[in-house]
């Protein structure tokens, strides 16, 4: 006697031919979904390279891969003038899973007071760390060209203060002479001015 309006023989989960399933009635039985089939189908398209969820997935993988190599370049070469660590923007792929498409990196390009020398050697390192991505960004130049304008306020004081010196004491003063190393030894590029802090983006 059946007591479900649905023909047994025709449901997938059931035979009339198992032995096991003689005498048993079932009442509107339903397959279970199958969480992993149901990931399966969602991937299909991802799975055939020309479909355009492929390629979009494969240029997403691609920038995330590019945004965080930038990011870290410029933290291995900013050192302890880095501020904050990466922050990125993101982006959601046809998987369902996030992908980098944008950061920044904090960098303090404050000059040191009192001490021109240290800010000239600051700049130099604010800039190597700017232009430490293989394609720097146009903000990426940005930062490098205020640390080029701070590394050439910085010498134009360390010249200042040698020349002082100079006109003060004898020439064989060793804190003079050693000054004078220094900033030769520094090899500082020249440019304008900068004291706040920033970002290097991708």
């Amino acid at each position: 006697m059946q007591i479900s309006a649905f023909n047994p023989v025709q449901h997938p989960a059931y035979t009339k031919d198992d032995p096991a399933e003689k005498g048993k009635s079932r009442l509107n039985p339903i397959e279970p979904a199958d969480p992993a089939k149901n990931e399966i189908e969602k991937r299909q398209p991802l799975q055939q390279p020309n479909s355009p969820e492929a390629k979009q997935l494969a240029e997403l993988k691609s920038r995330d891969r590019e945004v965080r190599t930038h990011e870290q370049a410029h933290i291995a070469a900013g050192g302890r003038h880095i501020t904050s660590g990466a922050q990125f923007q993101f982006q959601r792929g046809p998987d369902g899973q996030l992908y980098a498409v944008g950061g920044e990196v904090g960098i303090d390009t404050s000059p040191v007071p009192g001490d021109p020398l240290a800010t000239l050697e600051k700049a130099e390192t604010i800039r190597r760390a700017a232009l430490a991505p293989a394609q720097p960004s146009s903000q990426d130049r940005n930062v490098a060209s205020r640390a080029t304008a701070m590394a050439a306020e910085a010498r134009a004081e360390l010249l200042m203060v040698n020349q002082t010196e100079k006109q003060n004491e004898p020439e064989t003063n060793s804190e003079s002479i050693s000054l004078k190393k220094r900033i030769e030894a520094s090899g500082a590029v020249a440019s304008g001015n900068s004291s706040s802090t920033i970002s290097l983006f991708a």
